[in-house]
């Protein structure tokens, strides 16, 4: 008895006539990247094994799908001929998922269309006659699905910078600082990072005797040195250095051959600049070459029996050798 019911459902099946339907299909706001028309036609027609749309078709039916948020909906109605509405499906990918979405309504549409079309035989498509030509394959479809932009590629790193530790010693030759030209010794202490240092220096310059003359008479002589801390601030470029210099220390000054010879010290405050070579020898050591210019802030004077005998001019000079070695 199941075999005869089973025989005869699809005798019924084979001989009820394929449906067709009339397709309107719209993608509203936020859902423009959803296949379109064409996609869900074809997927339709695949489930149902022929072409079921037709402008003269008995069934009307409507598709649209929109986005709410980051929910896809689908909205499926079923009209009759006269265009009122039958049937009415919702459907919605919480994944915000299209093709899960699209393959949903095709298998909804196809079910809508014609239910007994799985149960239909298949039969394929009758040749064309032979004096017409064959018409070309459908080219493929293609459908374009948008990923989601891979994250931007982090910053480089920045490399650090060392601060380097460097000491100097050195001797200088000096004009406008003392009575006399004089030579001297410095020792200095710097930091560096990059290009640019921060150095504290000391000075000394050896003492050196002038001939006290005193109304066209010399009287005896006098004898002086300076003892000075600077602070060096200095910007590299290459092997060229330009350095600011802020001096401050003392003069001093001794008579002698004086009926009572005396021993004076004078504050020495000046202001200026410096501009040198520097050339590395390896990794450690270097040598270097400057001229300094400096100009005293205060005035010094110095006087025999109230007559002055010399005055600080307005700039004085020295040049200067230095080797050095850095840390680490």
């Amino acid at each position: 008895m199941v075999q005869v019911a089973l025989a005869s459902f699809t005798t019924a099946a084979a001989a009820a006539p394929k449906r067709t339907a009339r397709l309107t299909y719209n993608r509203g706001a936020g859902a423009g990247d959803c296949p379109d028309v064409e996609v869900i036609r074809a997927g339709v027609a695949a489930r149902l094994g022929y072409e079921p749309f037709d402008d003269r078709g008995e069934l009307l039916v409507s598709a649209s799908v929109s986005r709410t948020g980051r929910v896809l909906e689908a909205r499926i109605q079923i009209g009759g001929a006269g265009g009122s509405a039958a049937a009415e499906r919702k459907l919605s990918s919480r994944q915000s998922d299209c093709l899960e979405l699209a393959s949903a309504m095709e298998l909804a549409l196809s079910i809508a269309i014609d239910p007994l079309a799985g149960s239909r035989p298949r039969s394929d498509p009758a040749p064309p006659p032979p004096d017409r030509p064959r018409p070309p394959p459908d080219p493929p479809r293609v459908i374009v699905v948008r990923e989601p932009a891979p994250p931007p590629a982090p910053p480089p790193a920045v490399p650090k910078v060392p601060i380097v530790f460097q000491v100097k010693l050195g001797g200088l030759g000096a004009i406008g600082a003392a009575p006399a030209a004089s030579v001297g010794g410095t020792v200095q202490a710097s930091a560096r990072r990059g290009s640019f240092s921060i150095g504290l220096e000391g000075r000394g310059d050896l003492a050196t005797t002038t001939t006290l003359d005193y109304n066209g008479t010399q009287v005896g002589e006098m004898e002086t040195s300076l003892l000075t801390g600077v602070l060096v601030p200095c910007a590299f470029r290459g092997v060229l250095e330009g350095c600011a210099l802020v001096s401050a220390g003392e003069i001093r000054a001794s008579a002698r051959g004086l009926d009572r010879p005396q021993q004076v010290t004078a504050p020495f405050l000046a202001v200026g600049a410096r501009v040198g070579l520097e050339v590395p020898l390896g990794s450690i050591l270097s040598v270097g070459v400057h001229a300094d210019l400096l100009v005293p802030v205060s005035e010094t004077v110095l006087r025999v029996s109230g007559q002055p005998v010399w005055t600080s001019p307005a700039i004085s000079g020295a040049l200067g050798a230095t080797i050095g070695a850095r840390f680490p």
